[in-house]
């Protein structure tokens, strides 16, 4: 009971943090399944573009890292880890060849993610065994080596957040406590300050990061919109071909009907025979809710005797129940001078 409740505690304070900072607008955006699927296959892909030269380049980074410790008696294990990161290395770059190929399932982001917390925990297993051993020139090519695997990591996983800051969390802690430990046991000030520079350096990566993140979110959402949007449009112009009709309309100057085809006319329950209809009121009353914004338009075009164009209109259809659309366009029309209607279709 006291567990779950310190469980739930720490997951309520880092869920406040991560608001703080605007984590969430990265992990946590609220999507559909397909909108989900687009952006985490989008992220991979990119990730893995940005990473195929980096993973290639273990190959010289490797090696340079792990010979600066040749020679203090663990030239085994030198081989030994300088074996397994360009095994691993090399198995990943093939490797993504399958995953470049995902369609956004979560399944392929778990793996891809797991397999970025595979590649950090391997370079920080060599800052672990071969730091303590190092001096003097070793430790200076040493440490920019894990420097660049810090920030070109990071960079290059920037693309998959998720990604990004596990390889970050997991190389920032320890390039920053193997420094102060060492510094630490063998009162080395310089190593206990190469431990806050890279505290310092990872913070200042994880702001990049952060910010660089919410931008690509705040690009995918909007794209995704202007994608809504599209269809809605696609789906007006299919229902305008169905209809096959093209609306040559006319009022005199005091708004009424003077003409029109007639199956728009039933669809919006407005007759032209006898007496004025007027034609914005007659519009209000009949059209759906969806379109008050567009009516507002239109309104506004009659008053002030105007252009306007591209004012879309929902009709529920009474024979089928369905909704129709009407986009309408008119011009204002002058005789001598004098307002004498408007025109349009």
């Amino acid at each position: 009971m006291v567990g779950s409740s310190v469980t739930h505690m720490a997951q309520t304070f880092m869920a406040q943090i991560g608001n703080a900072i605007g984590l969430d607008e990265i992990l946590g955006p609220h999507l559909s399944e397909e909108p989900e699927k687009r952006m985490r296959r989008q992220q991979i892909r990119g990730a893995i573009e940005q990473m195929r030269v980096f993973v290639i380049g273990n190959t010289i980074f490797a090696p340079v890292l792990a010979f600066q410790a040749w020679g203090p008696g663990i030239n085994a294990v030198v081989l030994i880890w300088t074996l397994l990161m360009l095994t691993f290395s090399w198995w990943l770059f093939f490797r993504w060849n399958t995953t470049y190929k995902t369609d956004g399932r979560k399944s392929d982001m778990d793996a891809f993610v797991s397999e970025t917390r595979l590649n950090a925990s391997i370079w920080c297993m060599g800052m672990v065994l071969f730091f303590p051993f190092v001096e003097g020139d070793g430790k200076t090519i040493l440490t920019t080596v894990m420097a660049g695997s810090l920030a070109l990591g990071t960079v290059g996983f920037a693309q998959a957040p998720r990604a990004a800051f596990w390889y970050l969390g997991i190389q920032k802690a320890i390039l920053t406590i193997v420094p102060l430990m060492t510094g630490f046991i063998r009162g080395s000030g310089s190593d206990m300050i190469i431990g806050i520079l890279a505290l310092v350096a990872g913070a200042a990566i994880f702001n990049a990061t952060l910010e660089r993140g919410k931008a690509q979110m705040r690009a995918f959402l909007n794209h995704e919109a202007l994608s809504q949007k599209s269809e809605v449009i696609d789906l007006l112009l299919k229902d305008y071909e169905e209809q096959g009709v093209e609306w040559l309309w006319r009022t005199n100057e005091t708004g009424c009907l003077i003409s029109g085809p007639q199956q728009v006319l039933d669809l919006m329950k407005v007759t032209v025979d006898g007496g004025c209809s007027e034609l914005v009121e007659a519009i209000a009353q009949s059209v759906d809710p969806l379109g008050r914004d567009a009516l507002t338009r239109l309104k506004s075009a009659f008053r002030d005797r105007a252009d306007f164009h591209e004012v879309t209109l929902p009709f529920v259809d009474a024979s089928t129940g369905r909704h129709k659309w009407i986009m309408m366009r008119g011009r204002p029309q002058f005789d001598g001078g004098s307002f004498s209607g408007f025109r349009g279709i």
